[in-house]
């Protein structure tokens, strides 16, 4: 139905009228060919037209996945102009033959349509269109080969042979033929058939590095030419259309950002990565050094063919292939080998540079040929450098021929890294291996390298056996301060702590995400301060051409940060103190002399997606095992940096113009030498070391995205994962999951019947997704569905619709031990000892404790749930969970408002209706609806107490974390500090926090219910802050952290040491 708005008259208050509107029957326009009532899949008003213009997505003839040969190409184009007054829409323009599986459009803003499909994404318009593919599955699978299936044996009459004889041979010759038949089948389920291939996939271009689906994707514009695709496996596209005139040319994949999606159920595991499931063999050493295992969160996201088990970690884990014993390094460097000579463009460039040096007067004498000579010169350097840009991603896929390590302070050992193993080169080596390295660097596209061993002295070696010496003053000078006044005078308010050393760099490659996008073009600065803290700045050039090249601040994430001690701990210093003094003149080995490593192109190792059970190797005519047939390769990450040596090693990964911090977690503790490492038993990996004596050969955890503010990895599952459940006696990781029915179907008569709709899985948390079988115990009926389950005291506690029931199991059934009938629906269940919190849908919590007394007669104990307390506002609860603080037992409820409410439980205060009523003490909307909590223990520096905190799973995908304060100063000072923020800071988009944070008062409608208005708390009364917001005080330059401080009447040493020591209590994945 087409309806038109009628116009309001002037003055006029009533509401919009319905203007002139009339019925088309679509299946009734003969140019459209519909193929039935439901054939119209998506529709869009197009811009840049006259009148308004409909598109509509819609197929012809219908087809499904099993028909693909006969029709493939069935969706189509149409544009209707809408002509209202007299009721017309004729077609404008038709577009034929899309393909089948097109789902969605987006109208440009600069006219023409984006169409969405599984493996394409189209564009389309009446000047112009262009297509570009988003996985393998757009394209045509190479063709197996004929089957030739062998017939039955033939016997010949003599000699006869006996009954069982030919059977054996009739069998074997059976079975040959079904294997023959399944690696057939094998083969033509990996690869695409040819014919089911859409014709606009033809010559169209992929996008590097992306297999992505977008079935079902929706998404905006945010620019006339820039969309933004949220897609259903939980990732963000960023896609740009290129135009040339009226229409567009080409598409491109700007980036990618990996999104959780709604997460439904989380557990806490220590996830154990072993090495025999990376590499098939072990050196005996590395059995020694195994990572310990860390704490990670792994959330149940995703739904259908999507879902799948995030694994989440704040640390960076690492893979430890090998480990050397008893190696004491404070420095490491890999270089590259080129057996062949320099390049004659880079020697002739070498050579003129050395004439121009030795003797720039005679130059200038030579007249024309002299400039002539050196234009010449320039010309061949110009050369050599473009040639040394273009093979350095060759060069990062060569392995490292040559290892340096500077050992104790007084030598360097020179290692071959080009065979299988590492060996020690004590002869015929052109390094200085008497004398402690300080730097290694090489250039001329690697065919020379220079080692600084001793200062001021360089030395530079040559692959070809030349060499040159020279030699080179270094002396740094501390350069003027930012701070200092125009008389040369500094506040000494803003003197920060002196700077120990600086890295600017450029990363122009990819890093993470999208394969293609620069992960920081513009140069980046890192500073590293004497009192261990880190900052980071990114260049930019001003508009104005005369205005010189500034520096803005980027934003690191300060829990993360090391903040390292310029004082040596006692223990470190008595290991110092047992390693051998260095040489004369040299420095000391206790304090490394570069802390501040880049890396380029470390990669995590390529894995092969399965494809079910089933899918078995193929074996090759040389016995080895290939994976082809069985498995669907993944694309490789490969990420850039900074990593900061030190106690508290920390990696700054280079990513869409910034840094992402990513903390080191190694047994090893301190990490003194850092380089990266690519050889055959250990691709775009890395060496680790340290002065405690060992070196660690690692590569970056399987499949871990670097490039985002937690380390995530997905294990598909193609089904909605419901629940988790982990049992850390077994390591076990129980999985509930669900898939919609198949419709049904008349089944053979060889043929099961039934569908299955519900599924368990159980997953051995070591690294590996095997599925394990079990045995079912107990199996019963309730009338009700049953929300939480929980273990009190022995008996197994039931949320079965409003009901709370205890049961214990006898024999092969449940005993019925005392229930609980509540107002509503059960929706959430928490348990500390002995106190329960219940949340119930529009009756928001109850608190209960469970009671076990003897009956005053029968002196038989007693089971009773006593409830002591309750909200008594009508929310609708949708996850509540006890959080303990020392002697203080809060209870947490989150709503289907999106807020979140922190309750006490208080028989004193008047206000508790001696102790009926349930206290609030903090309320914030945080705008997400929280599916679960997860109780963790804060380490709080020298505390005992049991405090814990809480990490909450969204159903948008975010997390949250709330903690406990144990300190009335610490909450006061952060309260003071909360209320600067929001008046001094400049917020996104003028959005006020404080204003969002109170929308608590109005809470939106959910379980069918309508607006809730909640009384607001005073805001002294509100114990509830809000950690980004405090948080953003510490990316703030010097002279704001002092103003703010001021008003808040406190030092700002103070108030980041309070915002440390919380993330550090914080700091439990």
């Amino acid at each position: 139905m087409l309806v038109q708005e009628g116009s309001t008259p002037k003055g006029s208050t009533s509401c919009a009228s319905v203007g002139n509107s009339y019925l088309v029957n679509l299946a009734k326009v003969s140019s459209l060919k519909l193929a039935s009532d439901c054939a119209v899949r998506a529709m869009t008003f197009l811009h840049g037209y006259t009148e308004p213009v409909l598109l509509l997505l819609h197929e012809t003839p219908p087809t499904w996945g099993g028909r693909l040969r006969e029709a493939r190409d069935t969706c189509a184009l149409s544009a209707m102009s809408i002509n209202v007054r007299k009721k017309r829409q004729p077609v404008i323009w038709h577009v034929p033959g899309l393909p089948s599986d097109c789902s969605g459009v987006l109208a440009v803003p600069r006219g023409g349509v984006l169409v969405l499909s599984q493996n394409l994404l189209l564009y389309h318009a009446q000047g112009g269109s262009c297509v570009m593919a988003i996985n393998s599955n757009a394209f045509a699978g190479e063709v197996p080969p004929k089957l030739d299936i062998p017939g039955p044996p033939i016997f010949p009459p003599f000699p006869p042979r006996t009954a069982a004889e030919i059977q054996a041979a009739t069998t074997a010759a059976a079975e040959k033929a079904a294997n023959a038949a399944a690696a057939h089948a094998r083969q033509w389920a990996v690869n695409v058939h040819p014919e089911t291939v859409a014709a606009a996939a033809k010559g169209a271009p992929k996008a590097p590095g992306m297999e992505l689906e977008a079935d079902g994707a929706v998404g905006c514009w945010l620019a006339g030419n820039v969309a933004l695709l949220s897609l259903k496996t939980g990732q963000l596209l960023l896609v740009a259309l290129k135009f040339e005139g009226s229409a567009a040319s080409k598409m491109q994949v700007l980036d990618s950002l990996l999104c959780l999606g709604p997460m439904r159920s989380s557990a806490i595991a220590d996830l154990q990565l072993r090495e025999s499931d990376v590499h098939a063999s072990l050196s005996n050493s590395a059995a020694a050094h195994k990572p310990k295992p860390s704490s990670c969160l792994i959330a149940a996201v995703g739904s259908d063919k999507c879902g799948a088990l995030a694994i989440m970690r704040r640390g960076l884990v690492a893979d430890v292939i090998t480990a050397v014993p008893s190696l004491q390094a404070h420095g490491a460097w890999t270089l590259h080998h080129r057996p062949s000579s320099r390049p004659a463009k880079a020697a002739a460039a070498a050579a003129a540079a050395d004439e121009d040096d030795a003797g720039g007067g005679e130059v200038a004498q030579a007249g024309t040929e002299g400039l002539a000579a050196a234009a010449a010169a320039a010309a061949a350097a110009t050369a050599a450098e473009d040639e040394g840009e273009a093979s350095k991603a060759e060069l990062s896929e060569q392995h490292h021929a040559f290892v340096l390590l500077s050992c104790g302070g007084s030598s360097t050992m020179v290692l071959d890294a080009g065979g299988a193993e590492l060996s020690e080169l004590s002869e015929d080596v052109a390094f200085e291996r008497n004398a402690p390295t300080l730097t290694v660097g090489e250039f001329f596209n690697a065919t020379a390298a220079v080692q600084v061993f001793a200062l001021p002295s360089m030395a530079c070696v040559l692959e070809d056996a030349e060499a040159v010496l020279g030699h080179q003053t270094l002396s740094p000078a501390r350069p003027p301060s930012p701070y200092a006044d125009e008389d040369g005078e500094q506040d000494a308010d803003l003197v920060p702590s002196p700077v120990s050393e600086l890295l600017m760099e450029c990363f122009a490659g990819s890093s993470g995400g999208a394969v293609g996008v620069a992960a920081a073009a513009a140069p980046l600065l890192v500073m590293l301060r004497d009192d261990g803290s880190c900052l980071a700045y990114k260049a930019f050039k001003p508009q104005a051409a005369s205005s010189p090249l500034g520096f803005r601040r980027l934003p690191l994430d300060a829990d993360l940060l090391p903040h390292l001690s310029p004082v040596q701990p006692p223990a470190d210093a008595a290991k110092a103190q047992q390693l051998p003094p260095p040489a004369p003149g040299m420095p000391q080995p206790s304090a490394p002399p570069c802390r501040l490593i880049r890396f380029d192109h470390l990669a995590t190792p390529r894995l092969e997606a399965p494809l079910g059970p089933g899918f078995v190797a193929k074996q090759g005519s040389d016995g080895s095992s290939s994976s082809s047939g069985a498995a669907l390769p993944l694309p490789q990450l490969r990420y850039s940096g900074v990593f900061v040596c030190g106690p508290r090693p920390v990696w700054l990964v280079a990513s869409r113009g910034g840094f992402v911090v990513h903390p080191m977690e190694a047994d090893v503790g301190q990490v003194d030498a850092f380089c990266a490492f690519h050889n055959l038993n250990c691709v775009h990996g890395y060496m680790a070391a340290s002065l405690a004596g060992a070196l660690n050969i690692c590569t970056l955890p399987l499949q871990m995205r670097l490039d985002q503010p937690w380390l995530v990895s997905k294990l598909p599952l193609r089904a909605t994962p419901q629940a988790l459940a982990y049992y850390p006696e077994a390591r076990l990781l129980a999985v509930t999951t669900s898939r919609v029915a198949a419709p049904p179907r008349p089944f053979l008569p060889a043929e099961p019947g039934g569908d299955a709709v519900l599924k368990e899985k159980i997953f051995r948390v070591e690294g590996s997704s095997q599925v394990i079988s079990g045995r079912l115990e107990l199996q019963r009926e309730y009338p009700g569905p049953v929300t939480a389950v929980e273990s009190l005291r022995g008996f197994l506690l039931m949320a079965i619709g409003n009901k709370l029931e205890m049961h214990y199991k006898q024999g092969n059934s449940l005993v019925k031990v005392t229930f609980f009938d509540g107002l509503q629906l059960v929706s959430g269940l928490a348990l500390v000892k002995d106190f329960l919190l219940l949340g119930q849908a529009g009756h928001s919590a109850a608190f209960f404790r469970y009671n076990c007394a003897p009956d005053p007669v029968t002196r038989e104990r007693q089971q009773q749930l006593q409830e002591l307390s309750a909200d008594t506002e009508r929310l609708d609860a949708w996850a509540v969970e006890f959080m303990p603080n020392g002697a203080k037992l809060s209870q947490v409820l989150a709503d289907g408002g999106g807020n979140l409410t922190v309750f006490m439980y208080d028989m004193k205060n008047p206000d508790s209706w001696l102790g009926k009523k349930l206290l609030r003490r903090g309320v914030a909307h945080v705008g997400a609806w929280i599916s679960q909590f997860q109780r963790l223990r804060l380490a709080v520096p020298g505390d005992s107490l049991n405090r814990q905190g809480l990490l909450g799973c969204s159903a948008q995908g975010s997390l949250l974390l709330l903690c406990p304060l144990w300190d009335e100063g610490m909450f006061r000072r952060l309260q003071s500090l909360q209320e600067e923020l929001v008046y001094q800071l400049r917020h996104t988009a003028g959005l006020n926090p404080k204003a969002f944070q109170g929308r608590y008062t109005r809470a939106g409608p959910t379980w069918g219910a309508g607006f809730t208005a909640v009384k607001p708390l005073k805001p002294l009364d509100n114990w509830l802050l809000q950690g980004d917001l405090l948080w953003s005080y510490a990316g703030l330059d010097l002279r704001a952290q002092t103003v703010i401080a001021e008003a808040v009447g406190v030092e700002p040493a103070m108030l980041l040491q309070d915002l440390r020591t919380l993330s550090v209590a914080a700091n439990f994945l």
